[in-house]
C-alpha cells in the first residue's frame, strides 16, 4: 500500500517515578554514647540517609521536626519521610531506637558490730574489715565509676573505734551512694572486785581444815565482769592455823587491750604464847 502526502514524526520521553533513597531502622544502646549531644549528632546522620531522586523535579520533606530520643530515657521515633513530584507522591516511615541503661544498683553490707573479744589481734580485725568492705559492689548502668568518699577506708582499731563507710558511684545517667559503718566496741570496760582485807584468830578456828574453808570462801570474793578473758590469782593457800600469817593475793586480769589487778590480804593472828604458872 503506498500513501501520499506528507508525515511527521515526534518522540515522547516518559519519565520514570522518583526514587526514594531511606535508612534501615535503627537500634542502639545508650551506653554507646558519650551524651545527648553525641547522639543527635548520630540521629542527624541517620536522617540524612532519607532521599529522592529522578521523576519530575521531586521535593522530600520529614512530617514534623523530628528529635531523636533522649538518652538516659530511652525511646523509639518514628521518622516519616514524604516525597512529591508531578506525576506521583507518597511517603516512608523508618524507627529510631535507643535503648536506656540497665537501672543501677548500688549494693552495700549491712552496719558490722564487734567486741574486741572477737579478734585475736589487729590483724584479724584488718582481714575481716577488707572482706566487710568488698561489700560494697555495683551493678547496671553502662560503665559505673566507683570511689569511697575521703580518704581509703581503715578498720577501727583493736581495742575500740567505729568507722563510717560511704560508697560513691557516677554512670553515664545515675549517680548514687549507699553508707554502713563497722564498730568494735570497746571490751576495756572490764571491773575487778575483792573481799577486802580480813583479819581472823587462831582462836576463831578448830582446825587448820576450817581455815581452809574460811579461806576459801574468802576467795570467791573476787570477781570479773566485762572484758575478754577470766582474772586469776594462783593458787594461793591460807596461813597455818597455829602459826598465823598473812597471805596477801593478786588477783590479776590481763587481755589484747587491758591489764589491771586487785589484791587483798587474808590475815590470822596467832595466840600468845602459853604460859604455866604454878
Amino acid at each position: 500500500t503506498s500513501y501520499s502526502g506528507c508525515r511527521t514524526a515526534t518522540d515522547f520521553i516518559i519519565q520514570p517515578g522518583p526514587t526514594v533513597t531511606q535508612p534501615d531502622d535503627y537500634t542502639s544502646s545508650a551506653c554507646n554514647f558519650t551524651n545527648q549531644a553525641e547522639l543527635e549528632i548520630e540521629f542527624a546522620n541517620w536522617l540524612a540517609e532519607f532521599s529522592v531522586s529522578g521523576g519530575d523535579d521531586p521535593q522530600g520533606s520529614f512530617t514534623g521536626t523530628p528529635a531523636p530520643p533522649q538518652l538516659c530515657n530511652g525511646g523509639t521515633v518514628s521518622v516519616t519521610f514524604n516525597y512529591t513530584d508531578f506525576c506521583a507522591s507518597g511517603s516512608v516511615t523508618r524507627t529510631f531506637t535507643i535503648n536506656p541503661p540497665p537501672a543501677l544498683s548500688i549494693l552495700h553490707p549491712n552496719d558490722a558490730e564487734y567486741t574486741a573479744c572477737d579478734f585475736a589481734n589487729q590483724a584479724a580485725v584488718d582481714a575481716a574489715f577488707a572482706t566487710w568492705l568488698a561489700g560494697f559492689s555495683v551493678t547496671g548502668g553502662c560503665n559505673p565509676q566507683a570511689t569511697f568518699g575521703g580518704s581509703t577506708p581503715v578498720a577501727p582499731a583493736l581495742c575500740g573505734g567505729s568507722v563510717t563507710v560511704t560508697y560513691n558511684v557516677t554512670d553515664l545517667c545515675e549517680t548514687g551512694s549507699e553508707s554502713a559503718t563497722f564498730t568494735i566496741n570497746d571490751a576495756s570496760n572490764v571491773v575487778l572486785s575483792s573481799p577486802g582485807n580480813v583479819t581472823y584468830s587462831t582462836c576463831d578456828f578448830q582446825n587448820q581444815s576450817e581455815v581452809n574453808a574460811a579461806f576459801n570462801n574468802w576467795l570467791t570474793g573476787f570477781t570479773t565482769s566485762g572484758g575478754c578473758s577470766t582474772a586469776s590469782y594462783g593458787n594461793p593457800t591460807a596461813p597455818l592455823l597455829c602459826s598465823g600469817g598473812t597471805t596477801e593475793v593478786t588477783y590479776l586480769y590481763s587481755d589484747i587491750c587491758t591489764t589491771t589487778s586487785e589484791s587483798a590480804s587474808f590475815t590470822l593472828t596467832a595466840p600468845s604464847s602459853l604460859v604455866l604458872e604454878k
